[in-house]
């Protein structure tokens, strides 16, 4: 009998726990994704298109510090996953297949 009611609180427990302590660490983790969105904008969308055709043009590595004007649209393509990104060394460096993912957004 002692064996039939130990499975009922460890469930419980299992539920309550999940609940309390797995909650809050998935709304933190939503926060971070809605953070990260890039937003729903035509303007943004070509600067990226021309960032990204500029640097399908090199198609070779080069450092992030080469285009000065350009380093958060060259991050905003990294995380879209259209372009290779290395922060291996001191000074970030990119790449740009020719034959690439076209952007969509």
């Amino acid at each position: 009998m002692v064996n039939h009611y130990v499975h009922r609180v460890t469930g419980t427990a299992h539920v309550l726990s999940q609940l309390f302590l797995a909650g809050p660490l998935l709304l933190f983790r939503v926060n971070t994704l809605i953070a990260s969105m890039l937003p729903d904008n035509s303007r943004l969308e070509s600067k990226l298109a021309d960032t990204l055709a500029v640097l399908r043009a090199a198609n070779k590595w080069q450092a992030i510090t080469d285009y000065p004007n350009r380093q958060t649209d060259i991050l905003q393509l990294a995380r879209m996953g259209l372009i290779d990104y290395s922060a291996g060394k001191s000074i970030p460096r990119v790449k740009a297949d020719r034959c690439g993912e076209t952007l969509t957004i």
